[in-house]
């Protein structure tokens, strides 16, 4: 009995040989924002007020009296290697346009480095059109044409 004179009622409690212990483990993945979803955006504005611009064209050598000329050229090897770098800061760019340089033939006498590696990306990009078609064309394995 207790202090008021109240029977004291013990309760058994069962004892389980192990303990039925549920865990429920939630991973949370960090969430994807927008930009990770969007395409890398290659920059659309004027050369003329692209930093980017200037700083590929330095890297070519380029004189400042040749930029209207080369502007189309160095727009394809910019955007090219936009893509490749996936990233459009020139830390990431530079590297991708110079693995390209050493990879391919050095310009002939009289050519540019930048002509040459614009010739080299044009045919490229055919190509990979050209690719892009015939597979097109092709049977799929595992599927049969009626």
């Amino acid at each position: 009995m207790d202090e008021n004179n109240k029977p004291v009622v013990k309760e058994q409690v069962p004892q389980a040989t192990e303990p039925q212990v549920e865990v429920k483990t939630e991973v949370k993945l960090p969430e994807k924002t927008e930009e990770e979803f969007k395409p890398l955006e290659i920059p659309q504005e004027d050369w003329k007020v692209s930093p980017l611009f200037y700083e590929v064209a330095n890297y070519f050598n380029i004189e400042p009296k040749l930029y209207e000329k080369s502007a189309e050229k160095l727009s394809m090897i910019t955007d090219w290697a936009i893509e490749q770098a996936n990233s459009n800061k020139l830390h990431d760019i530079l590297p991708v346009i110079r693995q390209l340089e050493d990879k391919i033939m050095k310009p002939a006498w009289g050519e540019t480095r930048y002509g040459n590696l614009y010739r080299y990306l044009r045919l490229a990009v055919k190509r990979d059109s050209f690719d892009k078609a015939l597979k097109a064309f092709e049977k799929m394995e595992g599927k049969e044409n009626g």
